[in-house]
């Protein structure tokens, strides 16, 4: 996959040109936010991962806690018996 995109990217390289210098604040701006975006949805993958953990972890607590009769009865209803 790494050698595909690295094809499609040097098949897309432009020529160099000359770049104004409005055009490189631009373009540095628009790199930071960006940058901030990825910060702020990493952030939220991970709170999200931590729920889910959370979560995880709550129920194999009940699972883990639940008398041998419900273990036995989920095993009927899985296997269709």
């Amino acid at each position: 996959m790494r050698r595909d995109a690295e094809e499609r990217i040097a098949a897309a390289i432009q020529p160099a040109r000359t770049v104004a210098s409005d055009d490189t604040q631009t373009l540095i701006h628009e790199l930071e936010v960006h940058r901030v975006e990825l910060e702020m949805q990493n952030e939220e993958l991970r709170r999200a991962q931590l729920e889910a953990d959370e979560s995880r972890d709550r129920y194999r607590d009940l699972y883990d806690f639940a008398p041998v009769g419900y273990f036995s009865w989920i095993n009927t209803i899985l296997s269709g018996v």
